[in-house]
This record gives C-alpha cells, sequence and structure tokens, in this order.
C-alpha cells in the first residue's frame, strides 16, 4: 500500500499521474482507501475513508520468441496418424494419377474407362496438436520465490502456446489447479485466451504432477507434440517424458529451476540423449534474457 502526499493549487484543477510497480502477472484491484486533506498552516486535517478498489489491473506474462516444435516431420509420429485418418470408404474427389501416389488410391473402375490412372482425393487429415502440460501443484518454497517461479512457468507456457499457433499447429493446455481448466486453441486468433488463463492460474493443484501426466498420456491420439514445464524433476517424470518420446511425439521439457543438482541434471543428460529436447529455467534471470529454445 502506497502513501501519496499532493500539494494543490487554490483554485485550481490538479491531475496526477502515478505508475504502479507490478513485479508478477496476475489481476489486482486497486484504487483509493483513505482521503486526508490538511490545510497550509497543518492546522487541521480532515480523514475521508474511500475503500474504493473497483479499477481491476491485469498484468500478464511476458512472451519470448522461440522456434516451434515441428510436427510435420518424421516417420513415427505425426505423418503416420495423419496417414491413418483419412477415410478410404470416403473420398471426397478424384484426380489424374501422380508419381508418388498410393495404389491404395486408384479408382480402378474409373480408371479402366478413362484409360488412364485415376485416384481418389481424400480430405487433408487434420494437423496433429500440441499438449502443453504444466505443473500447477503447490511449491514448497518462499513466497517470493514462488512468484518467481509461477511466472516464468506461465511466461514459458505462453511463448510455447504463441509459437505452435503460429507454425499453424492447434494447441491444447490443461492447467490442473484447484479449479481446473483446459484451454485448446486452433490458429494464432486463438493465443488471447491462452494469455488470459495463464494471467490467471493458480499454483494450488492438489494431485501430484507425475499424475496429471499419466492420464494426459491416455488422451494423446491427436497429439504430435508434448511440453512439458516443471518446478520439480523426478524419476516418474523423466519416464513419463521418455514414454511420450517412444509413443513417437515430439518431446520438450522445461525444468525452471536455478539449482544444479547432480541427480536432476543427470536426468536431463539422460532425456537429451533419449532425442527429448530439454532445457533447463532460471527463474532469477530477467525474461529479456532468457533463451527459452532449446
Amino acid at each position: 500500500m502506497d502513501e501519496l502526499v499532493i500539494s494543490p493549487r487554490p483554485f485550481f484543477t490538479t491531475s496526477l499521474k502515478y505508475m504502479l510497480k507490478c513485479p508478477h502477472r496476475g489481476v489486482y484491484q486497486v484504487g483509493v482507501d483513505t482521503l486526508w486533506v490538511s490545510d497550509v498552516f497543518g492546522l487541521f486535517t480532515l480523514r475521508r475513508v474511500i475503500d474504493d478498489r473497483s479499477i481491476v489491473l491485469t498484468v500478464q506474462p511476458n512472451v519470448d520468441e522461440i522456434t516451434a516444435l515441428d510436427l510435420a516431420s518424421g516417420e513415427n509420429g505425426p505423418e503416420s496418424m495423419a496417414r491413418n485418418t483419412d477415410d478410404m470408404a470416403s473420398p471426397s474427389a478424384v484426380r489424374a494419377y501422380v508419381e508418388g501416389d498410393s495404389l491404395k488410391k486408384v479408382h480402378w473402375k474409373l480408371t479402366m474407362r478413362k484409360r488412364e490412372l485415376i485416384v481418389r482425393q481424400y480430405e487433408e487429415a487434420a494437423r496433429p496438436d500440441t499438449l502443453i502440460m504444466m505443473d500447477c501443484g503447490l511449491m514448497n518454497t518462499t513466497r517470493e520465490m514462488a512468484l518467481d517461479v509461477e511466472d516464468t512457468m506461465c511466461e514459458v507456457a505462453a511463448a510455447v502456446a504463441l509459437s505452435q499457433l503460429r507454425a499453424g499447429f492447434p494447441v491444447r493446455m490443461p492447467l490442473s489447479s484447484k479449479n481446473p481448466m483446459d484451454v485448446s486453441g486452433q490458429s494464432l486468433a486463438d493465443f488471447g485466451r491462452f494469455l488470459t488463463a495463464l494471467t490467471e492460474v493458480r499454483f494450488d493443484g492438489e494431485n501430484p504432477f507425475e499424475s496429471v501426466l499419466e492420464l494426459e498420456t491416455r488422451r494423446l491420439s491427436r497429439s504430435g507434440g508434448a511440453v512439458i514445464i516443471t518446478q520439480r524433476m523426478s524419476t516418474q517424470i523423466s519416464d513419463m517424458a521418455l514414454r511420450m518420446k517412444r509413443n513417437g511425439l515430439k518431446v520438450r521439457l522445461y525444468w525452471i529451476s536455478d539449482s544444479q543438482r547432480a541427480e536432476a541434471m543427470g536426468m536431463l543428460m539422460r532425456l537429451s540423449g533419449m532425442g527429448v529436447s530439454v532445457k533447463r529455467v532460471s527463474p532469477l534471470c530477467d525474461w529479456k534474457e532468457r533463451n527459452l529454445a532449446s
């Protein structure tokens, strides 16, 4: 709570501009609590309780520019899923054969009639989505450090969502707070809903993040990539990331910590060696100095 002293000129209107310092993202209610008026000689003072906090101040996470996960490449992941989503019983049109077309798509009856190879044309398969999984559990640390970690995690999640939507990949982001929400978007026009959710999300989830990962792993039928953002590194989280990688997903893991403990660093090295993109991001570093690209 700040106290301001104003010395207005008699019979003149005085305007005041005041800049509020907001070191952390979130939604705040601001206004005037109490008004004190004194004469120039300090002989009398009037006090009036205003208690008006009707102004809502929204502080959104900073958003960095990072390289998107390319979900269009790879033989075992998204491309194979896209091929499997073709409905071979319901072609949308036909066209002339082009070198490289699968013989399974040849329309043999029409080919015999026209005396040239004709293939069935199908609706383009939906692009694989990116699943962003952020640890929204309670943090066992000081309040100030927890706020720094929360800000960093939200900034990383926002940067990932923006990069994937900009690259044309749909994004889904389940937030497992005490009041959970599931945010999804198909294009860059939907980025605002991710930014709003990351501004308002509370880190008060009661379920272990490992359980959240286990649950989401069962819902990966349309996902081509997974991004894990956590302030903790455990064997279970590491194993879950490797399982997603073996299932054909592109996997990126952000560990939000300034720690250098050997056990966690060993897990990151193991994940990197197995093809998982990993990055340790310090919450004590200014967001402009961070390199979130893995």
